[in-house]
């Protein structure tokens, strides 16, 4: 097993741990790929957040409709507020549940979807394109 010791300054959400303990128990993998024609610049984000305790978790291919669904929490204690920027193809959101279930749908403006994460909570966002 592998063990790590992070110091920090301050309690844990001003140390950044859970940033840190989910970089360290999901490292980024590298894929090699051909050289290949296809629509994205060489350099790309598929999504941005403006809040690092808004830990994204998934972002994978919706279960049974052909969308996108982004996942993620909040780790403290206070609800957070959390603004994602999404590509320009993306033309709906919704919130649901963790089956992919229906909640709500969410407003979407200038690419970017607002939403208020409680303590602990998890969100799934259903991400529809045209």
């Amino acid at each position: 097993f592998r063990y790590a010791v992070m110091p920090h300054e301050g309690d844990w959400r001003k140390g950044g741990v859970p940033q840190a303990a989910n970089s360290f128990t999901t490292p980024l993998r590298a894929i090699v790929a051909t050289t290949h024609t296809g629509e994205l610049p060489p350099v790309h984000a598929f999504l941005t957040c403006d809040n690092p305790e808004f830990l994204v978790t998934a972002l994978k291919k919706a279960e049974y409709d052909d969308a996108v669904v982004v996942r993620g929490y909040n780790p403290t204690g206070e609800s957070i507020e959390v603004a994602l920027t999404l590509p320009e193809s993306i033309t709906s959101v919704s919130q649901v549940t963790l089956e992919e279930k229906p909640m709500k749908d969410l407003p979407l403006a200038n690419n970017q979807v607002r939403l208020t994460v409680g303590r602990g909570e998890i969100a799934t966002l259903m991400l529809k394109s045209r």
